[in-house]
């Protein structure tokens, strides 16, 4: 598996792999196994699959960032020059301002947002899930009301940025 998604990392593959363990663990634990022999082949598509989707979830993320920066870019955000030091200075106040606006979302939204961030923008409703399970136990947390969270905070995060990018173009 390697030599075939040479381009992920380590760490991605490990992920990958634990994540083609537990789905297969749990077929097999929910007896949706037809044949005991198919463990193998089945383990080795799903973990394909899995690698896919890391593949895929960089892909979007890094298509994001192009389209954000073509439209700065196109905004002339930056003014006459491109120097390195003004980008990363831009790219430091629209991160304090994401943050800034994430706190500014309701307890729920903000949890989910800020598991959300710390995970990677990339995350799937089932790692988050997880981290809000371990972090914060006290509410009862579904896929639905973490994705109805992340949603509902998207638009709220839009509409403050919005307003955010209004001002400065």
């Amino acid at each position: 598996m390697r030599r075939e998604f040479r381009w992920l990392s380590p760490e991605d593959l490990a992920d990958a792999w634990q994540t083609a363990l537990l789905t297969v663990w749990e077929k097999i634990a929910a007896r949706k196994l037809v044949e005991p022999g198919a463990i193998a082949p089945m383990l080795w598509t799903v973990f394909r699959r899995r690698c896919c989707d890391v593949l895929n979830r960089e892909d979007r993320c890094q298509r994001g960032l192009e389209r954000f920066r073509q439209t700065l870019a196109d905004e002339e955000m930056f003014g006459e020059s491109e120097d390195e030091d003004v980008f990363a200075e831009e790219w430091s106040v629209i991160y304090q301002r994401v943050d800034r606006a994430i706190l500014k979302l309701s307890a729920v939204r903000r949890a989910v947002w800020m598991a959300y961030r710390d995970l990677g923008y990339s995350a799937t409703i089932e790692e988050l899930l997880a981290v809000l399970q371990a972090t914060r136990p006290e509410r009862h947390w579904t896929e639905n009301s973490v994705r109805r969270a992340r949603q509902e905070g998207r638009k709220k995060l839009r509409a403050f940025l919005g307003k955010f990018l209004k001002k400065r173009g």
